[in-house]
């Protein structure tokens, strides 16, 4: 059987050199009936050929892995090249070369703390200064050379299998060029805690602490704060400070804080931002005695707040739970010292007299504090010194109270705010924001009123406009929630209680004091409560009653409604009785603070009335009324 192959046509074989083998196309055929001799042979041309070698199929995968060799530019260098080359390129041409550590050439550091071989080191050789702890101590019987950095310890722990007993990092190896100092580390003044405590710039906590702590450096030889850079390099101060514990933030026993200056500001790795810091009020003592003109005179004491801005106030304690927007706030505000906020029982009764006696809002408010227009954010007491216990003993640092509160305003609602409280550790009283001279009018911590809106309900019940329409019409106007009707109802009477009220009635003929005062009735004010649930007066009760006890105790009752959630709690609740129950009449109308209550004997009377002449009356007129309607039907 012959096998056919194709023939080369005569024109393949007479192809010029001179002519490019790309213009020559040739046409292979297929004879069946040719026979295959020794003499039939193909030109080399028509072999090397690639053209009439590759399929159009062929050519098209060609050209699709040709379009996938992406190139792209170094960012270093500026060349050209191929994108899956480009991470081998950069790490073979511009990686960074660690250059050896020399005298002219190393990290910034100094000692902290001698006896040990702690020092304080540099990080880096770039970027913002930040200094960590590093010790090497090659003498006496507890030799240890270590970093704080993880990544240097764990190269530390594969160097040692390996045999590289001499390594060490790059934070060591810089300690060789650390300056000797010959001056001692500063000894922080005890005058001066106490300065700062005066002065409310530390709580009474943070003093004890602060002694506690140095007490504990000096026993261990340690200093108790060391500063690294006080020349405050790229706006920062950084401060060693002595912790007795060992820990993951203190692995030679000292901590580094940083004084940030661009928000005034203490930070700790020990601690979250706005909490409580032992290291952060030292560093605060160390800075206040090298350096009093970083302190302004508005700074409040921080107990749980050192890093907090030094000219604002901030948070004591962990965030606050939510809380209901129109309920009053609980919180634990003190919980190291086992009290809740707010009070209960007598400490709360005391704490409304406190209200009433300190806080009294005047009869004409000031123009500036009834348009004010500058709503502070932080509504902070300003009391710094207990009322109750003698002398000046300081109060505690500001604690944050509620974090979602709003101010309720003619022009609508202001959220986000946030109140805070004061205690005094040494009698446990709480002091919460109360302050008139700023417009505002804190109800339960969580509502606050402006006085140009309490003014408004005030205007608007005097107009014959119930509190409930008022709000709604506000509420309509300026597209805005408000909270509820019945809160700012208790929230405005809270007002009314804590405000002194003028009374100028006088009779054009008799003066201040008429031989007859008519009261008119209001049925809105009117109590609904059964005969049968009032008790009776006691046997010596003679109907005179102490007006001024009695309206002052209303009085309390109202301002109390700030602090609890019900009146059912409500410690100075007043329950409606003959004995304790008296009209309001002007301080230059009556003779004395005692005027008569008589209502007790109407109801004897009824009592004892007689049931038959009680019958003939209702018998005369049931005949008066027939008689009406008989006429009626006549006419």
């Amino acid at each position: 059987m012959v096998t056919p192959v194709s023939a080369v046509t005569p024109a393949s074989t007479a192809t010029p050199a001179s002519i490019p083998a790309a213009m020559v196309t040739p046409v292979p055929t297929v004879t069946p009936s040719a026979t295959v001799t020794p003499s039939a042979t193909v030109t080399p041309s028509a072999m090397v050929n690639p053209a009439s070698a590759v399929t159009p199929a062929a050519d098209h995968r060609k050209k699709t892995l040709l379009a996938a060799r992406k190139k792209t530019t170094c960012c270093f260098c500026c060349k050209p090249i191929l994108r899956k080359n480009l991470k081998t390129h950069i790490e073979r041409q511009h990686k960074e070369k660690s250059s050896d550590i020399t005298a002219n050439h190393h990290l910034n550091s100094v000692c902290v703390d001698g006896k040990r071989g702690i020092f304080a080191v540099s990080r880096s050789f770039k970027a913002t200064a930040h200094y960590i702890h590093a010790q090497k101590c090659t003498w006496g019987s507890h030799r240890h050379v270590s970093c704080q950095l993880e990544t240097c310890n764990r190269a530390y722990d594969n160097a040692l299998p390996s045999g590289l007993l001499e390594f060490d990092c790059v934070h060591v190896r810089s300690l060789a060029f650390s300056p000797v100092t010959t001056t001692p580390a500063v000894s922080l003044d005890d005058g001066v805690l106490t300065e700062m405590l005066e002065n409310k710039w530390l709580s009474q906590n943070s003093v004890a602490e602060c002694l506690t702590r140095k007490l504990a450096a000096d026993d261990q030889g340690s200093p108790l704060s060391v500063v690294v850079n006080f020349e405050n390099e790229q706006g920062y101060i950084y401060f060693s400070v002595f912790e007795p514990h060992i820990s993951l933030y203190s692995r030679f026993g000292r901590v580094m804080v940083h004084y940030d200056n661009s928000d005034n500001s203490l930070n700790c790795p020990c601690s979250e931002p706005w909490t409580f810091c032992p290291h952060k009020a030292i560093s605060k003592w160390h800075l206040h005695q090298l350096r009093p003109d970083f302190f302004v005179q508005n700074m409040d004491c921080q107990e749980d707040s050192s890093d907090a801005p030094m000219e604002d106030y901030a948070p004591m304690e962990d965030d606050a739970p939510p809380v209901e927007d129109d309920a009053p706030v609980e919180d634990d505000a003190h919980p190291e010292h086992g009290l809740l906020y707010p009070p209960e029982g007598k400490a709360l009764v005391e704490m409304v007299d406190y209200l009433i006696s300190h806080k009294a809002l005047p009869a004409n408010l000031p123009r500036n504090s009834i348009s004010s227009v500058d709503m502070p954010r932080h509504l902070v007491p300003k009391e710094n010194f207990c009322h109750k216990c003698p002398g000046k003993v300081p109060l505690s640092g500001a604690i944050a109270i509620c974090k979602n509160a709003k101010i309720v305003s003619v022009t609508g609602i202001v959220e986000g705010i946030t109140t805070y409280c004061k205690l005094c550790v040494t009698c446990n009283t709480f002091y919460r924001y109360q302050e008139w001279t700023d417009g505002l009018h804190n109800f339960n911590d969580g509502v606050i009123l402006t006085h140009h809106f309490c003014l408004f309900l005030r205007n608007s019940v005097q107009n014959h406009t119930a509190v409930a329409s008022a709000v709604a019409a506000l509420q309509a106007t300026n597209k805005d929630k408000y909270p509820d009707h019945d809160c700012i109802l208790h929230g405005y009477l809270h007002f009314e209680a804590l405000s002194a009220h003028e009374y100028s009635f006088s009779c054009a003929s008799c003066g201040n004091h008429p031989p007859v005062v008519i009261m008119d009735l209001h049925k809105k004010g009117v109590l609904s409560v059964p005969m049968s649930d009032l008790k009776e007066p006691p046997s010596d009760f003679n109907g005179e009653v102490d007006m001024e006890d009695f309206w002052h105790s209303v009085s309390q009752e109202i301002i109390c409604r700030g602090f609890v959630k019900s009146n059912a709690a409500n410690p100075c609740v007043v329950s409606p009785s003959y004995h304790k129950w008296a009209p309001w009449i002007g301080p230059h109308t009556r003779a004395s603070n005692m005027v008569f209550n008589k209502e007790y004997k109407k109801v004897k009377g009824s009592e004892g009335s007689n049931p038959l002449k009680q019958a003939e009356v209702d018998r005369l007129t049931t005949e008066v009324m027939d008689l009406k309607v008989i006429s009626t039907f006549k006419g």
